[in-house]
């Protein structure tokens, strides 16, 4: 019987152990839920907020595309310029080489 009563005692205690443990755990998972929802809520203002940057960036992006594309309209169009030239340069040549060869032409004819 004694051995029973000192059983039940163990029991009790362990159970009284275990609701402290309980109480302990539910504390603990009060608080993180309490410090969650306070993150969530500085998250959720940090998003909505805009950087007081962000405008004089946006403006100075935009900025930048219209100087790439005015400076890739000019490369362009110094490509075009510099392949006239090459194509004028090469037709002035041309005519003088032929020039040239209608010269030799005749002067061959003439020593014939």
């Amino acid at each position: 019987m004694r051995s029973v009563e000192d059983h039940v005692r163990s029991l009790e205690g362990l159970l009284d152990e275990l609701e402290r443990n309980e109480k302990t755990l539910d504390s603990k998972i009060d608080k993180k839920k309490v410090e969650l929802e306070r993150n969530e809520k500085r998250l959720s203002t940090l998003q909505s907020v805009r950087p007081a940057y962000m405008d004089e960036y946006e403006r100075l992006q935009g900025e930048l595309n219209d100087l790439y594309g005015k400076d890739n309209d000019s490369f362009q169009h110094a490509l075009e310029c510099a392949a006239c030239l090459y194509v004028d340069e090469y037709e002035h040549l041309q005519g003088e080489l032929n020039e040239l060869s209608g010269k030799v032409r005749t002067e061959q004819d003439e020593q014939d």
